[in-house]
């Protein structure tokens, strides 16, 4: 019996922006590990000659859902574009991402065309429906997954302290063993 394998579609990392769009430099976030409960900055830089005239962005748990509407980005320079996370809201709060999650970041830009009028164009764009990685169905998670810069939240925190090492061990020892010592000749001496 054969069984059909398919390769998975999984969101565009945001290293990868540059390679999606002829005017994008660089997409991406920071801090570059984010804790969970914790906000972020994005960030969406333009090469000269873009036609660009303003930016929103949408952050969504990739193949979950959108946390919220698209909001709009502040415009930094001429070419740069960011968010503040702090100022997403969904309900009326911050998202409080939780840990290891896969972040998805997708831009609605506003260009200007060639007759002077503007388009809104989604970035990255992602497959069209018809697209095989759709498989015919617009709504997979496969096909969703490519229409965001995605990035993956710090892992769960482990608990307890972390193990000291054999040499950190022996000089808490030792520093321990010099204390009492000197504490013992202050109190007697």
């Amino acid at each position: 019996m054969l069984v059909a394998a398919s390769v998975p579609v999984s969101a565009y990392d945001e290293a990868d922006a540059g390679l999606l769009r002829p005017d994008v430099l660089e997409a991406s976030h920071a801090p570059l590990l984010v804790p969970a409960h914790t906000q972020w900055h994005g960030t969406l830089v333009l090469r000269d000659g873009h036609d660009v005239l303003s930016a929103q962005y949408q952050i969504c748990r990739v193949g979950q859902a959108c946390f919220a509407p698209p909001a709009p980005a502040t415009r930094m320079d001429n070419d740069t574009f960011t968010f503040d996370t702090s100022s997403y809201l969904a309900g009326g709060r911050p998202v409080d991402y939780q840990a290891g999650w896969r972040i998805g970041v997708q831009w609605l830009l506003t260009e200007r065309t060639a007759d002077n009028g503007t388009r809104v164009e989604a970035f990255p764009a992602g497959p069209d429906p018809s697209d095989p990685a759709c498989a015919g169905d617009a709504q997979s998670v496969s096909c969703q997954e490519r229409h965001y810069l995605a990035f993956d939240m710090a892992p769960a925190a482990t608990t307890g302290a972390p193990a000291l090492g054999m040499p950190a061990l022996l000089c808490g020892m030792v520093l321990a063993v010099m204390v009492a010592g000197w504490r013992r000749t202050r109190h007697h001496g």
